[in-house]
C-alpha cells in the first residue's frame, strides 16, 4: 500500500513537473544561477560573476518596459559576453525570438560558432532547450525547443531585415555598420522587426568611432535617460564617475608623463589621490547613475530628495557609457602605457580614444597651406642616421609612375628622401624595371654614401592599369611590392591587408581608407614641434613648391551621404594631387611594414648603390618657381 501510494505521488510529482514554471528572476540573477563561460570565450572558464557594473548593464537591458538601451563601451568591459546571456535569458526564461545583428555575415557566423555552440554545450539549462548539437555546425539561426528562434545575422546588409520578425533586435559593434542600407539606417530597420512584438525590445551596442558619423551617438544624445557607473571616493565619500585624465592631468585617471607605472585616480571633489589598489573597492561600491541623481537599484529608478528616495518613472530609452577603468582585470597602467606610446599617431590616437577610453573620436579640419611646408625646408641629403627603414608610395599615371620614397623614425617621425617619376607607358617593363632598380638599390645614407638603405616596403596603386600592377606585382614577388586600392568608405581603417590572395588575380591586395590616410598625413604635416609624427623635407629640386602644391592639393569638406552630413576629401580645382596620394600609400606602406614588425631594424646594404633620377616635367601655375630638371648623378652628387 504504501508503494503505491509513494508511486501515485512520484508519478504526480512528474505530471506536475510539465506545469511548474521557473519564478521570475532579473537578468543577472538568471545569469548567476545558470551561466558557465566557456574556454572559447573566457581566459576564466567556470561560473559566471558579474562585476558590479555588469549586473546593471544585464537588468536595464533585459526590462520589460525599457524599450530602448543604447550602450556606449569601449573594448575589455564583457559586452559580448553580455549579449550573449541576454540573448540565452530572452529566449529561455521569456520565451522570445531574438536577433543579432554583428557587422558582417562572417562575423554573424563566427558569434554563432565561437559564443552560443560553446554556450549550448556547457550550460546546461540551454542544452536542455536545444537537444544538444554535437559536433555540428551551427547555422545563422536555432530553433528552440520551446519555439523561439534564435538568430544571427550580418546587419550590413537590407536583405537580411526582410521577412524576419523577433522580439528582441541587438546590435553589436553598430558603429561598423554602414549608416545606410538603402530602404533607411539600420537602427529603423532593427526596430521595425520588432514591431509585431507586444513587449519590443531594441538593445544597441558599439565601441564607438568617428563623431558625427556614428549611429549610436544620435541614440545615445536622444536616450531620455542616459547613466555612467559612478564610484564612492574613500577618501571625501562623494559619488563620482572615473573619468580619462591623461598625462600630467589634474583630476581623474591620470599619470605622470613618460611615466605610465604612476597611473591614479585623483578624485574631481577631494583631490584625493588612489592608486591602483583602490580600484576593485571603487568599483565594487558604484551604480549607474545619471547627472540628476537618477540611479538604478534592484530593479528600479530611484532619486534621493529630501523626504528619503523616491521612485521615478521607467524612460522608454537608457543610453549606458562604460569604459576599461571599470573593469578589475584590467591595469590602469597598460591603460597609461598605450596612451603613452599612441605619441602624435592620429590613427593611434583614434584607436586608443574608441577602444580604450570608449568616446566618439572627434575630427578636426585641418586647413594645410604649401607655403609654410615650403619655406620649412631643410638642409639633408640622402638617408638621415636617425633613419630605420624606408617605405615608398608608387601611384600609376597613363603615361608614367610616380614614386615618393620616405624615410620613417623613431615615433613614426618621418623624412622625405626622393620623389621620382618614371616617364613612360606602364604596359612596358621597362618603366617598371627602372622602379625595380631604385627599389633594390635604395637611397645613399647622409653620412657615407658608399653604403644604402633599400625600401623595406612599397605599395602601388591598382586603380589604373588594374592588370598590368597585378601582373608586375606578382612578378616581382609580394615581400617588398604589394597592390593597394583606396578605399573612400566613410571609417575605413588606414591599411586593411587580406590573410589570403585574391583568386581571380593571385596577389594580395591592400586596401587603403585613403580619408583615415590623408586625416593622419595632414595632422602629421600640421606639427610644429620636431618629434614624433613630424615630417622632414630636404631644399632640393624634387621638393620645389609644385611638390607642396599637390602635397596639399585636396580640403576636407562636409557633404550629404546617404542622408546624412560627413566629412570627406576634395580635390582643389587646377591643381594635380599624385603627390598627396604617394605620401598616403607611403604612410600605409609603413603601417604595413609595422605589422610584420620591420620598422625597427636598421637594414643597410655596402656598394655605393644609387637611386636614379627621372624627374618629369610638373606642370606649375606658380610663376616665380622655375621648374628644374636633374641631371643624373652619382652618389657623391657630382
Amino acid at each position: 500500500m504504501d508503494n503505491s501510494l509513494a508511486y501515485l505521488q512520484a508519478c504526480l510529482d512528474r505530471s506536475l513537473n510539465a506545469l511548474r514554471v521557473e519564478p521570475p528572476l532579473r537578468c543577472s540573477e538568471w545569469a548567476a544561477k545558470h551561466w558557465l563561460l566557456s574556454n572559447e570565450s573566457s581566459p576564466q572558464p567556470g561560473p559566471f560573476r558579474a562585476v558590479p557594473y555588469q549586473i546593471g548593464l544585464l537588468d536595464i537591458s533585459a526590462h520589460d518596459n525599457i524599450p530602448t538601451v543604447v550602450v556606449q563601451k569601449s573594448a575589455r568591459v564583457g559586452y559580448t559576453t553580455i549579449n550573449t546571456i541576454l540573448t540565452a535569458y530572452f529566449h529561455i526564461h521569456k520565451a522570445r525570438n531574438t536577433i543579432t545583428y554583428n557587422p558582417n555575415d562572417e562575423l554573424a557566423s563566427e558569434h554563432m560558432q565561437a559564443r552560443i555552440k560553446p554556450a549550448v554545450r556547457d550550460v546546461p539549462i540551454l542544452e536542455r532547450y536545444t537537444s544538444g548539437l554535437g559536433t555540428r555546425k551551427v547555422a545563422k539561426s536555432l530553433n528552440l525547443n520551446n519555439g523561439t528562434i534564435l538568430r544571427s545575422l550580418g546587419g550590413a546588409s537590407a536583405n537580411n531585415y526582410r521577412a524576419k520578425d523577433a522580439d528582441v533586435v541587438i546590435f553589436d559593434e553598430l558603429d561598423a555598420l554602414p549608416t545606410n542600407l538603402g530602404e533607411g539606417d539600420p537602427v529603423y530597420l532593427g526596430r521595425m522587426r520588432t514591431m509585431a512584438s507586444p513587449r519590443p525590445k531594441l538593445i544597441m551596442g558599439t565601441t564607438p568611432l568617428i563623431s558625427g558619423e556614428s549611429l549610436v551617438e544620435s541614440n545615445m544624445a536622444s536616450a531620455d535617460l542616459r547613466l555612467t557607473f559612478k564610484v564612492l571616493c574613500p577618501s571625501c565619500g562623494s559619488r563620482e564617475s572615473i573619468e580619462w585624465g591623461g598625462a600630467d592631468g589634474v583630476e581623474g585617471l591620470v599619470y605622470e608623463a613618460g611615466k605610465p607605472e604612476t597611473a591614479s585616480w585623483i578624485c574631481p571633489n577631494c583631490q584625493s589621490v588612489h592608486g591602483y589598489e583602490y580600484q576593485r573597492t571603487l568599483v565594487q561600491s558604484g551604480r549607474w547613475e545619471s547627472k540628476e541623481g537618477t540611479y538604478w537599484n534592484n530593479g528600479e529608478f530611484l532619486k534621493a530628495t529630501d523626504s528619503g528616495c523616491e521612485v521615478q518613472p521607467l524612460p522608454r530609452s537608457v543610453g549606458l557609457f562604460i569604459w576599461s577603468a571599470y573593469n578589475p582585470r584590467q591595469q590602469w597602467s597598460e591603460i597609461c602605457r598605450v596612451h603613452h606610446l599612441s605619441g602624435n599617431d592620429r590613427e593611434k590616437i583614434q584607436a586608443f580614444e574608441n577602444t580604450w577610453l570608449g568616446k566618439f573620436f572627434k575630427q578636426e579640419v585641418i586647413t594645410i597651406e604649401p607655403d609654410p611646408l615650403y619655406r620649412r625646408r631643410e638642409e639633408y641629403s640622402g638617408v638621415p642616421a636617425d633613419v630605420l627603414c624606408i617605405t615608398a608610395g608608387i601611384d600609376v599615371q597613363k603615361d608614367r609612375l610616380e614614386a615618393h620614397f620616405v624615410g620613417w623614425g623613431v615615433g613614426a617621425e618621418s623624412w622625405s628622401l626622393a620623389y621620382r617619376i618614371y616617364m613612360g607607358d606602364p604596359v612596358r617593363n621597362e618603366v617598371w624595371e627602372d622602379l625595380y632598380g631604385d627599389l633594390e638599390e635604395g637611397l645613399p645614407l647622409e653620412d657615407d654614401g658608399a653604403i644604402t638603405m633599400p625600401v623595406i616596403q612599397a605599395l602601388v596603386d591598382s586603380g589604373y592599369h588594374t592588370m598590368e600592377v597585378y601582373a608586375q606585382v606578382r612578378s616581382y614577388g609580394e615581400r617588398i611590392l604589394m597592390a593597394c586600392k583606396g578605399m573612400s568608405t566613410i571609417g575605413s581603417p588606414l591599411v586593411s591587408v587580406p590573410k589570403l590572395k585574391d583568386r581571380e588575380h593571385r596577389v594580395r591586395i591592400v586596401r587603403v581608407g585613403v580619408n583615415n590616410g590623408k586625416d593622419s598625413l595632414y595632422a602629421r604635416l600640421a606639427l610644429a614641434d620636431v618629434g614624433s609624427g613630424y615630417m622632414h623635407f630636404p631644399i632640393d629640386a624634387e621638393h620645389d613648391y609644385e611638390f607642396f602644391r599637390q602635397l596639399t592639393s585636396e580640403e576636407k569638406v562636409k557633404v550629404k551621404r546617404g542622408g546624412r552630413m560627413v566629412y570627406t576629401y576634395e580635390q582643389i580645382k587646377g591643381l594635380s594631387n599624385e603627390v598627396l596620394d604617394t605620401s598616403v600609400y607611403a604612410l600605409a606602406a609603413f603601417k604595413v611594414a609595422e605589422r610584420k614588425g620591420r620598422t625597427k631594424s636598421r637594414i643597410t646594404m655596402e656598394g655605393g648603390g644609387r637611386i636614379k633620377s627621372r624627374i618629369g616635367k610638373r606642370s606649375s601655375s606658380n610663376a616665380d618657381v622655375v621648374p628644374v630638371r636633374k641631371k643624373s648623378s652619382n652618389f657623391l652628387g657630382l
